[in-house]
């Protein structure tokens, strides 16, 4: 993982805004932005994501990538309550079904649309879905330092995947952020 300029709340607040604008498909489209960024996701897992997989509490049921030619467990994870309200209002006002996908076009199509909003909001050409989820993921151990917290919402199966975005934190603060997830590293990992 090499570094690279993350994104502020602020510039995915942004983007969805910019996103808001098309009259058509405005709100499908901000939500997208938000979701990839608030649940800090997989472009496939969002891009998978389904009414039915509303919880109450702000949660959402995300089907983990596949692996091996087989679905890998589900996993809950909580998105902001204002998010999960937007989500349930556009399912209802789309008249969405309960099986139905919230953004049913391909992984494709998704990567363009946020790099293009990446590009018309922050005259930026290296916004993509991709990136919403590292910067979600920095902010995430930035708030809570706890590896283990960020690692089980981001659906990783090892530890080291998560200890990677270490390396996207700013270098003021890594040394820091390292000696602190270090103490709450189990013994058998060290």
């Amino acid at each position: 993982m090499t570094a690279k300029r993350l994104l502020t709340e602020a510039e995915v607040v942004l983007m969805a805004n910019h996103a808001q604008g098309d009259r058509e498909m405005g709100e499908r489209n901000a939500l997208m932005v938000l979701t990839l960024y608030y649940s800090a996701c997989r472009r496939s897992e969002v891009m998978a994501l389904r009414p039915c997989d509303l919880f109450s509490g702000g949660l959402i049921e995300i089907s983990w990538k596949k692996s091996r030619g087989r679905l890998s467990p589900t996993r809950r994870i909580a998105i902001p309550l204002w998010l999960h309200g937007r989500l349930q209002a556009y399912a209802a006002h789309a008249k969405l079904t309960l099986h139905a996908r919230f953004w049913p076009f391909s992984d494709v199509y998704c990567w363009m649309m946020v790099s293009k909003f990446g590009r018309q909001a922050l005259g930026r050409d290296d916004v993509h879905p991709h990136l919403l989820r590292h910067s979600r993921a920095v902010h995430l151990l930035r708030q809570t330092h706890d590896i283990s917290t960020v690692q089980s919402h981001l659906g990783h199966a090892g530890i080291h995947t998560t200890l990677e975005y270490l390396r996207l934190v700013s270098d003021e603060d890594a040394a820091e952020r390292i000696r602190q997830l270090m103490e709450k590293v189990p013994p058998t990992l060290k």
